[in-house]
């Protein structure tokens, strides 16, 4: 018994640490970074092959022209109307950087998930390093992309089909894949992390 929860003790540092610093993006180089309002061209839309992105993945799995095809797909994405952009943050901020804060406490552990998880100061760290497939509008709650640009739910709401961002990386550059996103759920899922999902 020992061994088994060793194991799923280092599985999932494992995990932490290869998902830390998820959801870094390549700048793109077409964004305007000096005019001096919102521009709604920096939102998460491109046409051409995002630098890394696999070329010979299909229009219909997500691939280069994918957002033409989307909506006859089934596929829903959101795209803020100019007066909304102000919501968002600024996209020409800089990237990157420190910051420093002050928590009441020092945390069981450092898991997004799992026994002692559940404690403000895991709450607050993990939004710092982790991303989800889709966010909230900050006034409407509407879903937004994230990690996931595109995103449909079958009639039944039993299946959710998500497009990943072709230019999502990790914290080291390397690329996201659905493996990832496969691995990180069944991890949630695990009940022998003690958490009750």
């Amino acid at each position: 018994m020992k061994l088994k929860v060793l194991s799923t003790l280092l599985l999932s540092a494992f995990l932490i640490i290869l998902l830390s610093g998820c959801g870094k993006k390549a700048q793109d180089p077409n964004a305007d970074k000096t005019g001096p309002s919102y521009n709604t061209k920096l939102w998460k839309k491109f046409d051409n092959i995002p630098p890394g992105a696999d070329p010979s993945v299909a229009d219909t799995l997500g691939g280069t022209g994918f957002e033409k095809v989307a909506e006859k797909l089934g596929f829903v994405t959101f795209t803020p109307k100019e007066d909304e952009l102000k919501y968002f943050g600024d996209p020409r901020a800089k990237k990157g950087g420190k910051i420093t804060t002050i928590i009441s406490r020092f945390p069981f552990n450092f898991l997004p998930f799992g026994r002692n998880s559940h404690l403000t100061e895991n709450s607050i760290i993990s939004s710092m390093v982790y991303e989800s497939l889709l966010g909230a509008h900050p006034t409407t709650r509407d879903y937004v992309p994230a990690l996931a640009t595109h995103w449909k739910i079958s009639p039944d709401k039993l299946t959710f089909t998500f497009r990943l961002d072709p230019r999502a990386r990790f914290s080291d550059g390397k690329p996201l894949t659905t493996e990832d996103m496969i691995a990180t759920f069944k991890l949630m899922m695990d009940e022998t992390i003690l958490d009750p999902s």
